[in-house]
């Protein structure tokens, strides 16, 4: 493998914290669009994901995710330190705006677990 050849997934809930409320796919979708816009009318590149919508299970609780699947697109090849910071700023981004407690992000060679906070669902079993 190149070592040019890399991606970058985010893990995000879409249950609002821990309120049982949850937001739609297409609000994370808009968010993702309007952060693209603004990248690029800054001149820098889109960064452009395929976006899954999934269930995490973890003990009693199952909650809708969604997995933001980023590539090192071959036609516009980024250095892997640009490539990461910008995902994770995105992450954290993200993390904020629809108050997710934590956000995982999977690097072709590493994990990164963003905390916002210490808070656990009961539900998972966690003590």
């Amino acid at each position: 493998m190149s070592k040019r050849n890399y991606t970058g997934t985010i893990s995000i809930g879409l249950q609002k914290g821990y309120t049982g409320k949850y937001y739609h796919k297409e609000e994370y979708i808009g968010f993702i669009r309007r952060w693209q816009m603004v990248r690029t009318e800054a001149h820098q590149l889109m960064f452009c994901p395929a976006v899954y919508e999934f269930d995490l299970v973890c003990g009693n609780l199952t909650e809708k995710h969604l997995a933001l699947r980023f590539i090192n697109y071959p036609k516009s090849l980024v250095k892997k330190k640009e490539f990461r910071e910008t995902i994770t700023s995105l992450a954290r981004l993200m993390a904020e705006k629809f108050s997710q407690n934590r956000v995982l992000i999977e690097y072709t060679d590493r994990n990164i677990l963003l905390e916002m906070s210490d808070h656990h669902d009961h539900k998972t079993g966690r003590i």
